[in-house]
């Protein structure tokens, strides 16, 4: 499924420097696996 968002700037700086620092190669598979994260952790709360 492919979604739209705006993000501010600075947020997508800091996003792209950690994924950069991770070794991703993609933004968008960083975001999927930081989505998963999250919902992961609140689904077990």
């Amino acid at each position: 499924m492919r979604i739209s968002m705006t993000l501010p700037d600075e947020l997508v700086n800091d996003l792209d420097e950690v994924l950069k620092k991770e070794g991703y190669q993609v933004r968008s598979e960083g975001i999927v696996e930081v989505l998963q994260e999250y919902v992961d952790h609140h689904k077990m709360g």
